[in-house]
Formats: C-alpha cells, sequence, structure tokens
C-alpha cells in the first residue's frame, strides 16, 4: 500500500468538503486524530469493472470515538463490514488500523446487482426418477431417470446461466469473474462461487460412497475441492431410509470382510426419514440416499465421488459399475461413527403477526456453509445482508421483493441475491418454506491448483 502524499493534501476543514462531498458515512469505533486518506473495501485493492468503481478518495478528520468522512464517490451499501483504513497522522507517519462496525448511511442504488435466477441443469442417472417434473416443476422429458436438478453451479463445464433481466446468458463463473466483490460481498477475492446447489429425486437407492476433504481432494486430483454436503428431505416414501456413518465399533478390516461378503449393508447407520428432515455428511463419511426420497442438497463446490459398493446391481451395458475401493478406504473417518438427523436450531422464533405467522431455524452451520430454514405467511427478510443467499423454495408459493424488483417464487424454484443487493423481503402467498444457503462469516478461502475432474455418475 502506498502511503505517501501523491501530491494530495486535505483541506482545512471539514465545513469545506461539504458541497463536494455530498455522501458520508459514520464510523462507530474509538480510532486515531488524523487525515484518512483511502478506503479499502475488504481490505483488498478492487479490480475496475463497470459495477465496480476504482476506489475512491476520501478525506475527513477522526474524532476520538465517531468519525464523519466524506467522500467523492459511492460506496458499498452493506451495514457491517470490516474495513482497513489508511490514518495519517501529521507530524507521524501512515499507520494502519481496522475499524470494525461501520453504519453506512445515504442511498447507493446505483451500486446495487439484482438478483440472479438461473436455468436449471438437468442430469439423467439411472437412479432418477419423473418428480423433479411433476413436483418440482422442472422441465424434463418423459424418461424416467431425471436425477438431478443443478440450480447454482460454477464446476467446470457445468456452468449455471442466468436466465432474464440484465446478466441475461452470462454463465456464473462469468459473474464471479467479472462482479465478485459485489457477489461475495464480506468473501469478496473468491475465482469460483464455493456452493453447489441442487434438488435430487431418488427413485432408487444411490451406490454407497465417500467423498474426500479439502486435502485428500487435491491429492487425487489437482484444484479439486472436497466435499462435504447436506441433505433438506422435501418428500420421503414411507419406509424411506438414508444410510449415514458406520455403525460404532467399525473399523477398516470389518469393513473390507463385508464388502467382500457383500454385505456392507450391516456395517452402515439407517436412518428413517421424512419430509423437513435434515442430515449433515461430512467429507470421509459413509453414505448412501436410499429409494423413494426427493431432496434438496447444499455441498460445497464438488463432484468427486468414490463408489464403494453398488448393491451387486449392473451399469446399462450390463457389466457391474466400477469401485473406488481404495480410495474409499483411504477418505473413510473411521472415527466418525453414525450420523443422526440434525436438531433445528431457532433463529427467529415462532411469531404470530394478526394472521400471519413466521419462524426461521438455522439447520446447519459448519466450515463451508449455513443453512436456514424460513417458514411462514408473514414477510421476512434473510439474516445477514453482508453476503450472498442462495435461495430454494421448498414448499409453497410467494415473491421475491428486491428494491423496485419483484420475483416469483414458486415450489421448486431458486434465486440469488448477491451481497451487494438492495434489501431483499420474500412475500407469501399463503404460506411458504423457504431453504437459505450462505457461507459463514469466517468463511475461508480455499487456496487450490486449477482443474475438475468430470461429472460422477453415482
Amino acid at each position: 500500500m502506498n502511503s505517501g502524499h501523491n501530491g494530495w493534501r486535505p483541506p482545512r476543514s471539514v465545513a469545506a468538503l461539504s458541497p463536494e462531498f455530498p455522501h458520508h458515512f459514520t464510523l462507530k469505533s474509538r480510532v486515531l486524530t488524523g487525515w484518512v486518506r483511502r478506503l479499502h473495501p475488504w481490505s483488498r485493492p478492487l479490480s475496475p469493472s463497470p459495477r465496480t468503481p476504482q476506489i475512491p478518495r476520501i478525506s475527513g478528520i477522526c474524532y476520538c470515538d465517531t468519525a464523519r468522512i466524506f467522500l467523492t464517490g459511492r460506496i458499498f451499501r452493506h451495514s457491517r463490514v470490516d474495513e482497513l483504513l489508511e490514518v495519517q497522522t501529521n507530524p507521524f507517519p501512515c499507520i494502519l488500523i481496522s475499524i470494525r462496525s461501520v453504519l453506512i448511511e445515504g442511498s447507493h442504488r446505483d451500486r446495487a446487482m439484482t438478483p440472479l435466477r438461473f436455468q436449471s441443469l438437468l442430469k439423467r442417472i439411472r437412479w432418477g426418477g419423473s418428480r423433479l417434473g411433476s413436483v418440482l416443476q422442472k422441465p424434463i422429458g418423459d424418461e424416467g431417470d431425471y436425477a438431478e436438478s443443478w440450480e447454482f453451479s460454477d464446476y467446470g463445464v457445468d456452468q449455471s446461466v442466468v436466465n432474464g433481466g440484465p446478466f441475461d446468458g452470462k454463465a456464473l463463473g462469468e459473474i464471479v469473474s467479472e462482479f465478485g466483490t459485489d457477489l461475495f460481498g464480506r468473501h469478496a477475492g473468491l475465482d469460483q462461487s464455493p456452493l453447489l446447489v441442487k434438488f435430487l429425486d431418488a427413485s432408487d437407492r444411490l451406490s454407497v460412497q465417500v467423498h474426500p476433504d479439502d486435502t485428500l481432494a487435491e491429492l487425487f486430483s489437482p484444484g479439486e475441492n472436497g466435499k462435504t454436503e447436506s441433505w433438506v428431505i422435501i418428500d420421503a416414501e414411507p419406509g424411506a431410509v438414508i444410510y449415514a456413518g458406520l455403525k460404532p465399533g467399525v473399523d477398516s478390516v470389518q469393513l473390507q470382510e463385508h464388502l467382500a461378503d457383500g454385505t456392507v449393508e450391516e456395517c452402515i447407520h439407517t436412518i428413517p426419514v421424512k419430509a423437513g428432515d435434515c442430515v449433515l455428511i461430512p467429507a470421509g463419511t459413509v453414505h448412501a440416499i436410499g429409494e423413494g426420497i426427493l431432496l434438496a442438497e447444499v455441498q460445497q463446490m464438488s463432484n468427486i465421488t468414490f463408489r464403494l459398493h453398488d448393491w451387486g446391481r449392473v451399469g446399462a451395458d450390463g457389466q457391474p459399475r466400477e469401485l473406488h475401493i481404495t480410495e474409499s478406504l483411504k477418505c473413510i473417518d473411521f472415527t466418525r461413527g453414525p450420523i443422526s438427523p440434525v436438531t433445528p436450531r431457532p433463529i427467529v422464533e415462532f411469531r404470530e403477526d394478526f394472521d400471519a405467522t413466521y419462524e426461521t431455524v438455522e439447520l446447519i452451520n459448519c466450515p463451508y456453509f449455513v443453512l436456514h430454514r424460513h417458514r411462514g405467511s408473514a414477510p421476512f427478510a434473510p439474516v445477514t445482508r453482508d453476503r450472498f443467499h442462495a435461495l430454494m423454495v421448498l414448499d409453497g408459493a410467494g415473491y421475491l421483493a428486491c428494491g423496485e424488483d419483484s420475483f416469483a417464487l414458486e415450489k421448486g424454484q431458486s434465486i440469488l441475491v448477491p451481497a451487494v443487493s438492495d434489501p431483499a423481503q420474500i412475500v407469501p402467498d399463503g404460506e411458504i418454506t423457504v431453504l437459505d444457503a450462505f457461507l459463514p462469516a469466517h468463511y475461508a478461502i480455499p487456496n487450490r491448483s486449477s482443474g475438475h475432474t468430470s461429472s460422477a455418475d453415482v
């Protein structure tokens, strides 16, 4: 960072700035007296783009407890961000201070990015069915093997493409590259959208499989992420189950013996599931989705899968499908044990306003993503506004109001709300249930090579 003067001198009084610097914000922090020369949003320089202007020069006086600073240009509309300020004190040299909790005032609509609706990427796999069309209204064909609908994907050639609006026709990867700061907010700096969001219809059970963590994924396929995933059950036939985790005491030797005997099911913990249940599957967990289940899936942006057991089935060519025993055994965390459905944690307690009700629960809060479930008939908004939100309608209908725009929401539809957007509110038509996926505040940006494996038929 350049701490020199570069020919610039602060004016003698704040009053002299008023006509020229109409936009302001207030810093609520104990800071040093001095001249503030430059603001770096997200603690990093920004690359110029049509929606990301050059870093504005700012001037003002920092008081001991509160500082009012006037800007030549517009700034981000987030109400809580970490800002890195270069403070020049006289006669002392420039120093760096970190100021937290910045309250930004004023209107900055020119910085707002519209919510993004994408075309669904439909995947046909042998275990799929028809409920992506009949229940979730996806545009499937007459075949009965539609298994997955990828709602938000930035995975190699599997790119979600915007459907409508100012970004119509753009791939998610392009938006990340050109408008990543606006899209990710406090997580600016990501070179790939971090979440792969899907709907799955399992008319037949999936193979028993395991996914590597970040370290092993990089070892097996440089540039690949690990795969921690989560499932929220939308519908389940009577008796439907999920296989998640090994039973207590099962070690590598026992598992291999059961694999050889074809009795691996005896080693795996089985969970009866119903609509509304949520299960977190950390990387390294042996698992399988049973037949008769329709679910929403949120996971790391990864598609690396190792097949441990395939229930004795054969592929379309009449031959047994490939197994990955060696790789699976290397990935399995034998210390984890059985996995159970999560216990929802109330975020917004059940509330009744006149004839309308609303509640928000936290389903998952792990290092890779946070899942909230909003349910009610009263309007509501995502809890955090300094990061993107991937919204999936699990039931009901309504619309998303964002500034002057509105977007219809029906069961099976998804929409991505960027970090830098107008305030968004979901208005139910009757009652609606929305799954809200976003990054934890202290999400660690991956450090990886380039490259991805191809999609896997699991």
